[in-house]
């Protein structure tokens, strides 16, 4: 398909799943954390298995309008300010939540960080350190549906509890 092959040239990003869209999308660059794949088919297969093909036909059914608008939300994610991570001893895990004081050593990902300081916990580590939105106080972790996580990005609805760590 001669748009396939445009849209992969163009844009350079691997594949990535999104669960939202129920097939993956080649419109960003991987985090440290994802693995990106060459090609439609190959991440279809790692993410969509129950139905790689139809997986593929939501990728090549996706309104130019739509691809574009996922985009201008990445490029406005990117422009968000992000702190290097910065081991919590008490937790055990690294956070990247606020400027990091001048004593204090950063990492630019979550995997370094972990790796440095927390080695003989990585699982437990890069399970719970994430970037966490603090609004008026702690927010409780609650699911992030379109990640298929937990985590403190938002406050709760009213009938949602949520949990801390």
């Amino acid at each position: 398909n001669a748009q396939h092959y445009h849209r992969t040239l163009q844009g350079g990003n691997p594949y990535l799943p999104s669960y939202p869209d129920g097939t993956c999308l080649d419109v960003r660059p991987a985090q440290a954390w994802e693995t990106g794949h060459q090609s439609i088919t190959q991440c279809c297969e790692a993410h969509f298995s129950w139905d790689v093909s139809e997986c593929k036909v939501k990728y090549k059914n996706l309104p130019p309008s739509k691809l574009e608008q996922i985009k201008e939300d990445n490029a406005r994610d990117d422009k968000k300010e992000v702190h290097p991570y910065v081991p919590d001893n008490e937790d055990g895990t690294c956070y990247n939540t606020k400027p990091i004081p001048t004593w204090a050593t950063g990492y630019a990902s979550l995997k370094k960080c972990c790796g440095m300081n927390f080695k003989h916990k990585m699982t437990h580590c890069l399970s719970t350190g994430a970037v966490i939105v603090l609004e008026e106080g702690i927010n409780p972790y609650l699911p992030d549906w379109g990640s298929y996580n937990c985590n403190q990005k938002r406050e709760p609805m009213s009938w949602e509890g949520g949990g801390y760590a």
